[in-house]
């Protein structure tokens, strides 16, 4: 997403690295729109890296427009069970453990409630709520691959 871009003369920012993430708040009143990926969607919420959910609510509060960029290959069907399917790392990534008194949680990702974007932009264009919760409905998913 980030190298089709430049060419289409979208200024930008692009952040990977946790310090950066969080730097991202200190420079979202200073942008015109929030522009995120999606690593799946479906009618409970687009899959995201974690932060995302807060990221976007931030977004709402100060009224900067939310847009998501994804292909149609990553909607999932109604009934696509999630929450079982979020990926959570090791607790030792962040770090080591040491007593039960201590719980280290390492989520990759969350899932954001699908009101707080403005627009969904697919290779099939720009879809709004409407056109987004439709073209949700319609995806149609062997059933063996459903999480279940």
């Amino acid at each position: 997403m980030a190298q089709s871009e430049p060419q289409v003369g979208i200024g930008h920012c692009v952040a990977r690295e946790p310090g950066i993430d969080m730097a991202l708040f200190g420079w979202l009143s200073d942008t015109k729109a929030l522009l995120l990926g999606a690593d799946s969607i479906a009618m409970s919420g687009l899959v995201s890296k974690i932060g995302t959910t807060q990221l976007a609510l931030a977004a709402q509060r100060l009224g900067i427009p939310c847009i998501v960029v994804c292909t149609t290959h990553k909607m999932l069907p109604n009934d696509y069970l999630i929450a079982q399917s979020l990926r959570v790392g090791d607790p030792e990534e962040i770090m080591p453990v040491s007593n039960e008194n201590t719980t280290v949680s390492n989520a990759y990702f969350d899932m954001t409630p699908l009101d707080l974007f403005d627009t969904i932009i697919t290779e099939e264009g720009p879809l709004g709520q409407a056109e987004l919760v439709e073209r949700l409905e319609a995806v149609r998913t062997y059933p063996g691959l459903r999480g279940r």
